[in-house]
């Protein structure tokens, strides 16, 4: 507040009059700094309204659209997505396949396939349709082309055997006592130099048992197999052996 003087022998009006005076120009004084410091208004503008409901708490609102764009990659207005507007590199991927990106994820399906050839085996229509099937190994991360369980071929008596352990390796094979226990002797017996020749029928056919006269160890012939083929001293084509 402004300070004021007095001098001696004025009088107590006068010292009244010019207190209010000071205090008059001090107020004067402030509001004007207040004025020149203060928003009178709060004006509208494009997409913006204001409430002025509550004069000294208006509310400002925004009309217009959110967010959005005017245009992308040469077009204009309401732009909608199509093909090409981004590459795999720039899409996250959100799948269970490894690869923060798309293409990151492509790449290690790629690796699992082993670039398109399965792991070195490329896999060929023809393949496929003959049976073969494509196993996932974990081991190698990649696919296995595996041949048929069932091989194709075979002929009637045989059966589905093993050859080695290696898994689905398999061949059609007679049995002997499949044999045995199914021909009818025909009665006709040829002995020749090392055993004796029996004539049989099975399935329709004539087939010959041979039967070494020389027994093993065990008191069992060093030879008992059926052949397709006997000449009268010679046997060839051997179907299956006692072992």
């Amino acid at each position: 507040m402004a300070q004021t003087t007095f001098s001696d022998g004025e009088s107590l009006s006068n010292v009244r009059l010019n207190v209010i005076n000071a205090n008059a120009t001090d107020a004067e004084s402030r509001l004007s700094t207040l004025e020149s410091d203060s928003v009178f208004s709060v004006n509208s503008g494009t997409d913006i309204t204001i409430d002025t409901t509550d004069p000294q708490n208006p509310i400002i609102n925004y009309t217009g659209t959110a967010g959005g764009v005017t245009s992308w990659n040469t077009r204009t207005g309401d732009v909608l997505p199509i093909a090409d507007d981004y590459a795999a590199s720039e899409v996250t991927n959100d799948s269970d396949v490894i690869g923060a990106y798309v293409d990151d994820a492509l790449n290690t399906l790629d690796v699992q396939l082993g670039g398109n050839t399965l792991g070195a085996k490329v896999i060929s229509p023809t393949s496929l349709e003959d049976g073969y099937t494509l196993v996932w190994n974990n081991d190698d991360s990649e696919y296995d082309l595996v041949a048929p369980s069932v091989p194709t071929g075979g002929t009637a008596r045989q059966a589905l055997t093993k050859i080695d352990g290696t898994d689905y390796n398999t061949e059609f094979k007679s049995n002997w006592y499949d044999y045995s226990t199914n021909v009818e002797y025909t009665g006709v017996e040829t002995a020749i130099t090392s055993g004796t020749v029996y004539t049989c029928s099975i399935d329709g056919g004539t087939i010959y048992r041979f039967v070494n006269s020389t027994n093993n160890a065990n008191g069992y012939p060093t030879e008992d197999s059926f052949y397709t083929n006997f000449d009268g001293s010679n046997l060839t084509n051997l179907i299956v052996t006692r072992g």
